[in-house]
């Protein structure tokens, strides 16, 4: 799994690993490290609340735990500043070919659309009834 700190620790690693590799044999390196995008680390309260949504919009049947990505997500430049939470949403409608997001072949199911659209609203309500106090039964069915 992939996790903060090991991402932190990568560039360390890495310029001591060649370090050692290339000692004996007394050769001049110049070694440019650039780093990516960070791992996505959801904040578990977040996590917590985007799961209550899921939950009230369509079914605790829907929720799923996702496979972790080696692809970089730029999402995560957010959760360096604020907590949060990142979730898939399932855009495929079940019948044709599944097609990568960033595809040029990527077509939604648009059925998904309205989906996230309460799941988002449920997440935004259980994150005010957390911060008021207040509970409620309100949720967007």
């Amino acid at each position: 799994m992939m996790e903060r700190a090991s991402w932190d620790g990568a560039e360390k690693l890495i310029r001591e690993l060649i370090a050692d590799l290339l000692a004996p044999l007394q050769v001049d390196y110049e070694l440019v490290y650039l780093r990516g995008v960070p791992p996505v680390d959801n904040d578990a309260i977040c996590t917590g609340m985007l799961q209550a949504g899921v939950v009230a919009s369509v079914g605790a049947q829907a929720v799923r735990a996702a496979q972790q990505s080696t692809g970089a997500e730029d999402f995560a430049e957010y959760l360096d500043h604020v907590p949060g939470a990142l979730a898939r949403l399932g855009v495929w409608d079940g019948t044709g070919e599944r097609v990568d997001l960033h595809s040029e072949y990527f077509e939604i199911d648009e059925q998904a659309i309205s989906v996230g659209i309460r799941l988002m609203v449920n997440s935004a309500l259980t994150a005010l009834r957390a911060g008021s106090g207040q509970p409620t039964d309100l949720t967007i069915p």
